[in-house]
């Protein structure tokens, strides 16, 4: 086994542990706030403020927007356009107006949720690396 670039072990133990326990928040953080704006009125919001995804349009129609598995999906859909909108427009798989016309207060919300949730993972894909190794 070889010696591992960055030993863990040697960090104080208090740095080890908002290390290992910071992606965990951060996910948990935006996991909630995507759940709540599923599960709120901001639904009602999302759900009117983009129809030109065919894909988000397909996941209404096919599991509906009763569910909370379907409001999930429909609010993580909408915060993949809203996160990378130049990306989703450019390609053509949404109007760049509807980006332009969403509520921004809530576009705000959706989008630091995504990072969060992005930043989290990544840094716990980063984590396995440096403590498994």
């Amino acid at each position: 086994m070889s010696p591992s670039l960055i030993d863990i072990n040697s960090w104080p133990l208090t740095i080890q542990l908002l290390f290992l326990a910071a992606p965990f928040s951060l996910n948990a953080i935006g996991l909630a706030v995507t759940g709540y704006a599923a599960w709120s009125s901001e639904f009602e919001v999302i759900n009117r403020a983009i129809r030109s995804n065919a894909y988000l349009e397909q996941t209404k129609r096919f599991w509906g927007t009763t569910s909370y598995r379907a409001r999930w999906m429909v609010v993580c859909a909408v915060c993949g356009l809203l996160t990378f909108p130049h990306f989703h427009s450019r390609i053509g798989v949404v109007d760049a107006d509807e980006l332009k016309d969403f509520p921004s207060r809530l576009r705000r919300k959706l989008v630091v949720s995504s990072w969060l949730i992005l930043i989290g993972s990544a840094w716990l894909a980063v984590a396995y690396v440096i403590v498994s190794h």
